[in-house]
């Protein structure tokens, strides 16, 4: 979290973690020049550049928060190893 005058803002990093991406993904979106990539940008808080990194204001980001719609009954994603992808079937964890 960065602050500037009295308001907290949040790094691209922090916000990728909330919804779920990688935070490269969603730094390669709000870099992006291609126009398809601005449908996906819309779907996205209001980033700002300050000193170099994206960040969305803790406003901002509350609102943007605010106006997303509620999943009923979501389940949760599968754990992932440490590299990201889906735990192996080794002999361990066999049944």
């Amino acid at each position: 979290m960065l602050h500037h005058s009295t308001q907290p803002f949040y790094t691209h990093e922090y916000i990728a973690d909330i919804i779920g991406k990688k935070a490269k993904t969603l730094l390669n979106v709000i870099t992006s020049k291609k126009p398809e990539d601005n449908r996906r940008k819309k779907l996205l808080p209001p980033f700002i550049k300050i000193a170099g990194k994206f960040v969305v204001s803790a406003t901002d980001l509350a609102a943007w928060l605010q106006q997303q719609p509620v999943v009923a009954g979501a389940i949760e994603a599968p754990a992932r190893n440490s590299r990201g992808g889906r735990p192996r079937n080794t002999p361990t964890n066999y049944k």
